[in-house]
This record gives C-alpha cells, structure tokens and sequence, in this order.
C-alpha cells in the first residue's frame, strides 16, 4: 500500500500516458479538457487518435470550469465497502458550459442531495484528497 492510499480510503486516479495531462492540471486547479493538435476538436476522455480528422497530435485546453447539471443519482446503498459509511452520495455528470458535447463525471459537493435538479449551474472545485491526488467535484453556483 502506498502513502496516497493510506491518506484516501476510497478509488484514486490511475493516470496512463493519455490522462497524465488531465490529473496534472486538476492537481494545480484547472480544468483542461484535450484537444486535437490538428483541427481544434476537443474530446474527453482523452484518447490517441482525433474522431474528426484522424491526427495523433494532441494538445491541452484550460477551460472556464463553468458547466451545467446533465444528469444524476444519489446512491443510498453500495457494494464497495470503503464507501459504505458514506451514503447517501452523489454522481452527477456535468455538461462543460465551453464544451456541452463533453460530460464530465463527479460529485456536488456542500450542496443538500433532495435539492439536486438537471439544469443547475455548478463551478468546478479541486478536492486535494491527497499530496499527489486532486480530484475533479463541483459546486453549485446559484441554485436558485
């Protein structure tokens, strides 16, 4: 076992060539998404080759962190033991406000579960659950 996952009960991030990029910037509180080098196409999650055009360039777009609520569930019950006394949590996925195409997964966190509602606004926050760790949650950012 290593120090990070003995400070975090829970999954951690398992970066590859192709998602090192995407942790990098989450651990310094940015959002960046990636894109094709070649025609601009931003795509998530990351992969080698562009769908649209066929090049293997990649390159690395910060984004506001703005998005919308797309869809979501609260869990009240889970398999995975570490998680157990957690419930109830959320998963949301979000729609990127500069990408809507892309969803990107997470929780809202600092938010009442029974308020959640497709549509809200939520801001992206930078959870450092450990000294090389930051994961991706979300705020809402007027819920009214």
């Amino acid at each position: 076992m290593t120090v990070a996952e003995h400070e975090y009960p829970y999954l951690l991030p398992q970066a590859d060539v192709l998602t090192k990029p995407f942790w990098d910037a989450l651990r310094e509180h940015k959002l960046a998404i990636q894109e094709c080098g070649a025609c601009g196409k931003l795509r998530h999650p990351p992969i080698g080759v562009c769908p649209e055009c066929g090049s293997e360039a990649i390159a690395w777009r910060v984004m506001n962190g703005r998005g919308t609520l797309y869809s979501y569930i609260v869990v009240h019950q889970t398999a995975l033991p570490n998680w157990r006394g957690s419930v109830p949590y959320n998963i949301v996925m979000v729609a990127l406000d500069e990408a809507p195409d892309i969803k990107l997964y997470g929780n809202v966190v600092d938010f009442d579960d029974a308020q959640l509602k497709v549509g809200l606004p939520v801001v992206a926050s930078y959870d450092d659950v450990t000294s090389e760790d930051t994961i991706l949650r979300w705020r809402v950012v007027d819920p009214t």
